[in-house]
């Protein structure tokens, strides 16, 4: 089990932005976010006193809407990292009649509540191919991607 305690304030801005960069997100959306965050700074209050400022180097803003998808961004990449190491193994967890018959993250999928959401290289991912996984999100009944490239038509549900 990970131990993501606090896992907001202790994402580091330069890994960010080396994450964004990697999945290689439109560069416009790469400038936005490192506008967010370059030189910010904080000041703390102690005793009725305004402290000096000083930079903050970690964490994503409380109540920004895209704070989220920056966390979830930088913890693939430590997900793949940890799906990669051989020496890693997973505990099987049983599904509710006592069986193990599929990772426990796959086990369930509202698909109704989920959207894929492509990145980099994956943007030109074709859902009606024949791939196995396009056939799987089929399966799942996955009917539509959505393309965020700038100047794309494509706009995101409500």
């Amino acid at each position: 089990m990970m131990d993501n305690a606090k896992a907001f304030d202790r994402l580091q801005h330069a890994f960010m932005m080396d994450v964004l960069q990697a999945f290689n997100l439109p560069t416009d959306i790469i400038n936005a976010v490192r506008t967010l965050y370059n030189g910010a700074e904080t000041r703390v209050k102690l005793n009725g006193q305004l402290g000096g400022p000083f930079p903050n180097t970690s964490g994503v803003k409380q109540g920004d809407p895209v704070s989220g998808l920056l966390f979830i961004l930088v913890q693939e990449v430590q997900l793949r990292m940890i799906r990669d190491d051989p020496s890693i193994k997973g505990i099987p967890i049983p599904g509710p009649d006592g069986r193990v018959t599929a990772p426990a993250a796959m086990r369930r999928m509202n698909i109704s509540k989920t959207m894929v959401l492509l990145l980099g290289r994956e943007r030109s991912f074709d859902l009606q191919a024949g791939t196995k996984a396009a056939q799987a999100l089929r399966h799942r009944g996955l009917a539509r991607t959505y393309d965020i490239t700038p100047g794309m038509d494509d706009r995101l549900p409500e």
